[in-house]
């Protein structure tokens, strides 16, 4: 532009469009505005689930306590043996006559299990230190029971803890 086609300065100032107004103040932005709107509902999901998972486990936990509190009402008992087992062992125990008998141990006895193997983890047999095992079948080198029968066999005779066996103090050897 040259200086002739420059508009003069007094219609600069009255002429609206080149007048100078004061800009409005700046409003302040909210405290979520530099976080993207995905990030604002992912945050708000994980809240949601992480109250979804409480609410789960608070409603899971008054089940079973409502559940223990039912039984015990009903005379029966969760975890451990059930009552009808214990009557049978005190039955059997009157039998055989093996709770009168007093002083008596396995210890210096030998006994070899031929059967399905042994769960050393079962909470009667937590206790049980193997004389021996040896694995016929699979040879695995750790006890293990794949049928349950042979962990039955073994708590006949040196279970301690729900029921008790009638050899205690053997050296037990699991095949």
């Amino acid at each position: 532009m040259t200086s002739r086609d420059e508009p003069p300065l007094a219609t600069l100032e009255q002429d609206s469009l080149y007048s100078a107004q004061p800009l409005p103040p700046p409003t302040p932005a909210p405290f979520y505005a530099s976080r993207s709107r995905s990030s604002v509902q992912g945050r708000s999901a994980f809240r949601m689930l992480l109250s979804i998972i409480g609410a789960l486990l608070f409603l899971t936990s008054a089940g079973l306590l409502g559940l223990y509190v039912i039984a015990y009402l009903n005379g029966e008992t969760i975890g451990g043996p059930h009552p009808l087992l214990r009557s049978r062992q005190s039955d059997y125990a009157k039998l055989t006559g093996f709770d009168q008998v007093d002083g008596l141990s396995g210890a210096g006895v030998e006994v070899c299990i031929v059967d399905t193997g042994i769960d050393v983890g079962h909470r009667d047999l937590d206790h049980l230190s193997l004389a021996g095992w040896k694995d016929f079948i699979n040879e695995r080198s750790s006890p293990y029971d794949d049928e349950g029968h042979g962990t039955a066999m073994a708590g006949l005779l040196v279970a301690d803890g729900g029921l008790t066996g009638n050899a205690q103090g053997i050296s037990l050897h699991v095949a």
